[in-house]
This record gives C-alpha cells, structure tokens and sequence, in this order.
C-alpha cells in the first residue's frame, strides 16, 4: 500500500472543502467540481460528489454519514477556543479530559461528519495497564 485517506462523499463539494481548509488548516492539492484533495503536512483527506459518475448505481447519492474523523493536536484546548469559541461552531461533546489519555471536543462538519480533536495526556492507572 502506498497511501491511505479517507474520502468524504457529499452534494456539497466545494463547502466541504472550504470548511477544512478554512477550520483546520488543510491546503487543496487538486481541485475540480466534483472531487478535492486536501493535504496538512502528511496527511490527506480528499471531497468527493456523491453523485459523480464513477460511482456504483447503488451507492449514486449516498453522502458520508456516521464517520468520526480523529485529528491529533498539539494543544487541544487551544483549538476549542478557537472554533467553538471565537468562530460559534456548535460542540457535540465539549472539551474535557478523560481517564482513557485524551483532552478532546468533538465538533461536525456541513454533512454531519464529527471531528473527534484530540490531544494525548495522560492515563489514569486503570487504563495504562491496557496499552501494549
């Protein structure tokens, strides 16, 4: 395998796209109507629109639902002030730390796509003896 990337499937292209680029930092690579690549230093995800022709009879239409996209940061809290704070994106689940090793928030994008942002800490004792 050479690469691996998600690819969000959406009648709103060119939104999707913008709302990455313009939250999370990430830069088009390739842009056209239907299909756009996103890179934030090694990792990609790319828009796709449900309804292009290469996709299946079957799945024709159908957009990315029920996906949690995990993005490790530096400074999770940091992040949180700024997109639910200062720009009044709507939390699913509000900052805060759990015993599992994460500070995280969970926000959404346009198609309902949640965006787990995470930030490593450390473990309670009960869960340190679960990792490998």
């Amino acid at each position: 395998m050479k690469s691996l990337y998600p690819v969000i499937m959406t009648e709103k292209v060119a939104e999707t796209a913008d709302f990455y680029v313009k939250k999370f930092d990430f830069d088009k690579t390739f842009e056209m109507d239907w299909y756009v690549s996103l890179k934030k230093g090694d990792y990609e995800l790319a828009v796709f629109d449900c309804n292009h022709e290469t996709v299946p009879g079957h799945k024709k239409g159908r957009q990315t639902s029920y996906l949690i996209l995990n993005f490790e940061v530096e400074d999770a809290k940091n992040l949180y002030e700024k997109l639910v704070v200062n720009e009044n994106l709507s939390a699913l689940l509000e900052l805060k730390d759990e015993e599992f090793g994460q500070r995280h928030f969970i926000v959404e994008d346009l198609n309902g796509v949640m965006i787990d942002v995470i930030e490593e800490i450390e473990q309670s004792e009960e869960f340190k003896k679960h990792y490998m």
